[in-house]
């Protein structure tokens, strides 16, 4: 009886779970196109999704624009661009560019910033998860 007893304990024995590390990215881009300037059309925004493919997004260049991809893993490259896609003397951005990253559903932390001062074309930010 004592070796059955033995034997079921042996048994029941859970295996170590692997600890396996989710991270979520959210990207934030605004245009901050002054109001004479927005338009509907008138920022591209390209970013990494979870497959690690750039997929790209027409949306004002004016207010903020929130994207979340995930579960993504470490070493994932995370890139975010802000286009103006206007047509010439139409409109202007001043982008800003946030990446946030969110390890196993825990609170979102601001890992790279851009925020351009002066009326662009184009601005991008990328962050490689460590």
């Amino acid at each position: 009886m004592a070796v059955l007893f033995v034997l079921f304990f042996t048994k029941c024995k859970k295996e170590p779970i692997e600890n396996k590390v989710e991270y979520y990215v959210k990207y934030i881009i605004d245009g901050k196109s002054s109001i004479q300037q927005a338009k509907a059309d008138g920022l591209k925004v390209t970013l990494t999704n979870e497959n690690g493919v750039s997929v790209d997004y027409i949306r004002s260049n004016r207010g903020a624009i929130e994207f979340i991809v995930g579960p993504v893993t470490k070493g994932f490259y995370a890139k975010l661009v802000g286009t103006n896609v206007c047509c010439v003397n139409c409109c202007y951005i001043k982008p800003s560019l946030q990446i946030f990253l969110s390890e196993n559903n825990g609170p979102f932390v601001l890992k790279k910033e851009e925020s351009v001062t002066q009326y662009t074309d184009i601005v991008q930010i990328d962050y490689t998860i460590q």
